[in-house]
């Protein structure tokens, strides 16, 4: 199903009865919120969000869209967390952004058994309690990815944040979430840590033979 572009700002509950439904395209819509019924597409494969630059919650229930493989909200920033348990959704090939919340269910353990590809932005990584949770992720595994981006704070309030803050804390989780040596490129902002971990040397090496790569700590 194609919406893409249109001037749609609601889905209705209906959308359920496309039992069969693969493919779901809202991108550059206006819409402000899925329906809840959204999570009974059982089938769907791909849905793309892309632009929803109005949606603010994703549907409670996406956990049982085991089929799940391509979730692109890129430019959805009025999202301020992620559905519980996303890493049950083990087929996803492409997650384009993942907020992290302060739940169990909601935290960087979902990413865990996640094999993602294309572009990734791990937002609100101050909500990290343990550096496990980022060693978790298993980040460097994922092969596939071509783009990281991992942010502290909100980029529309110029990732002011108090001052209580671990500042050890923040380079732990920025040394786990050590991306393979071919990422592409790297986006770091709002880090407060005092140190960078080696693995930006190892992509700048990289870089330095592919000669695509980008590194950047903004």
């Amino acid at each position: 199903m194609d919406l893409s572009g249109s001037g749609i700002k609601r889905l209705h509950e209906s959308i359920s009865s496309f039992l069969f439904l693969k493919f779901l395209d809202l991108s550059n819509t206006h819409i402000q919120t899925l329906p809840e019924s959204v999570g009974k597409l059982l089938n769907l494969q791909v849905m793309n969000l892309f632009g929803c630059k109005y949606l603010t919650e994703l549907p409670s229930h996406m956990a049982n869209l085991y089929k799940l493989k391509h979730l692109v909200i890129t430019g959805c920033n009025r999202l301020t967390k992620m559905p519980a348990g996303i890493g049950k959704l083990i087929h996803l090939q492409t997650l384009s952004m993942f907020i992290v919340g302060s739940e169990t269910d909601e935290n960087l353990n979902q990413l865990q058994h996640l094999n993602l590809g294309g572009d990734l932005s791990i937002r609100q990584l101050e909500n990290v309690k343990h550096a496990s949770e980022a060693r978790n992720t298993d980040i460097i595994g994922k092969r596939n990815l071509h783009y990281l981006a991992l942010s502290w704070g909100n980029e529309a309030k110029g990732f002011n944040r108090n001052n209580d803050y671990n500042s050890t804390l923040e380079e732990s989780v920025l040394n786990f979430l050590q991306p393979h040596k071919y990422l592409k490129r790297l986006s770091v902002k709002g880090y407060r840590g005092s140190g960078f971990p080696a693995a930006v040397g190892l992509l700048r090496s990289s870089a330095s033979k592919q000669r695509s790569s980008d590194v950047a700590k903004d």
